[in-house]
């Protein structure tokens, strides 16, 4: 009872909140979007709106090379100089986008064939990616700041100017498919803009750096494996439904994939706030703090667990209320998608270690060999248990992922996992 009113007035707490209830606001949204989009949308267009979801999730992963994310790790160092670090991000940017576009134009008939996405559509991939990189480093500088309202601005902004542009196109003009894709690219491209304004102005020093960009590119490259792994871990399914089962099929699951992930979002939320206050306590090298962080971590476990049991028992009167007729049978992945949320929000826990050891290289390999388990797990799964087999194959290889990488950490990290005594010291503050 101690450590929870003590945590209720730290900061952590307070930063927490303020993540939890933008994340949301910004998740419920698009939440509450899709009783509109599966009425105004049939499987097959929704099937289409999923897999350009996933086209930029991959092209998203390789823009920048995963540099914005060092931003938040450096941001502490004072070693650097944070704004000449942040200009000499953008310029691997810049490079990594050429590359990545001329990729993308090389195979598009080939990428086209396997997404069953129009090929004369990839641009807005390109498009989405690049301004994607803008918002997501700002966003990490202001995550490593701990503004939470300034953070919370940026991501609500977004995603309201997404919404009501998708509301616009679809529902008004009866655009279909293309009025989703055609608003998620305005919205980005607005605040993408904003945020590379703001970036280059104020926090940016015009002069290049080539050991800047190797300091990032040593952070970002040997995420590579590990985004592939993720990716591997977090669209399979939908490529193999798709290839298997059919676009509209897709649609039906994505519809039950997008309810099961509320479990994530709440977890993705509480860790904006906790990875920068845990680099400032481990900083501290302090025994009793990492005892309750420890007992917090476990605190943490269970209640994720318990929720998303609930989440499955709500499944099939969720499925009533927010999708139309058609996606009936996304009741049947919600359970095991929350499930894999529960886990993946377990792995957000210990993963934070491993990146404050600088030893991602290692949990690359970790998320690499889930994702390779996850390709034939799901082909198995759906051929024998449909939709509901690309769920569970989900939420096994996120078990996995965070076993092995909650081993890893114990490594790298000393934490007192096998016996946070309550007798160590106060609470973190």
């Amino acid at each position: 009872m101690r450590l929870l009113n003590r945590l209720a007035k730290s900061s952590l707490f307070k930063a927490s909140g303020i993540y939890t209830l933008t994340s949301v606001v910004n998740g419920a949204i698009p939440f509450l979007l899709l009783p509109i989009l599966t009425r105004f949308l049939s499987p097959s267009e929704y099937g289409l709106v999923s897999m350009f979801s996933l086209l930029v999730s991959i092209s998203g992963d390789l823009f920048g090379l995963s540099v914005h994310g060092a931003l938040n790790r450096e941001y502490f160092n004072k070693e650097i100089d944070f704004r000449k670090y942040v200009f000499n991000c953008l310029a691997i940017l810049s490079f990594s986008t050429a590359v990545v576009t001329s990729l993308i134009f090389l195979f598009r008939n080939l990428i086209s064939e396997y997404s069953q996405f129009p090929s004369g559509w990839l641009w807005a991939v390109v498009g989405v990616s690049f301004f994607q990189f803008g918002i997501l480093a700002l966003l990490s500088v202001y995550q490593a700041q701990m503004k939470a309202k300034n953070y919370s601005s940026i991501q609500l902004s977004q995603t309201i100017l997404n919404v009501a542009l998708s509301i616009l196109f679809v529902v008004g003009f009866s655009f279909g498919w293309r009025g989703r894709i055609a608003a998620q690219l305005c919205a980005f491209a607005a605040v993408g803009s904003f945020s590379y304004y703001v970036l280059l102005r104020k926090w940016s020093d015009f002069r290049f750096d080539f050991s800047y960009i190797k300091r990032a590119l040593k952070f970002g490259v040997p995420l590579i494996p590990h985004n592939i792994g993720s990716m591997l871990i977090v669209m399979t399914d939908r490529f193999i439904i798709t290839n298997q089962l059919g676009l509209a099929t897709t649609g039906v699951y994505t519809a039950g994939l997008q309810i099961g992930m509320i479990i994530e979002l709440f977890a993705s939320s509480f860790n904006k706030a906790y990875a920068p206050w845990l680099i400032q306590k481990l900083n501290e090298n302090d025994k009793s703090v990492k005892v309750k962080i420890v007992r917090l971590t476990y605190l943490y476990f269970f209640g994720f667990a318990c929720f998303s049991i609930l989440a499955g028992l709500a499944a099939p009167f969720m499925v009533k209320i927010l999708l139309g007729k058609e996606f009936s049978g996304s009741a049947a992945v919600i359970f095991w998608i929350a499930l894999g949320g529960a886990f993946k929000g377990m792995y957000y826990m210990v993963t934070n270690y491993i990146f404050y050891a600088y030893k991602t290289h290692l949990l690359a390999w970790i998320t690499l060999f889930s994702g390779l388990v996850n390709v034939p797990l799901t082909i198995l799964l759906v051929k024998h248990n449909g939709i509901s087999g690309a769920g569970q194959s989900y939420a096994i290889c996120v078990f996995i992922t965070f076993i092995l990488t909650w081993i890893l950490a114990a490594r790298v990290h000393a934490m007192p996992w096998g016996r946070p005594r309550a007798e160590m010291g106060g609470d973190p503050e």
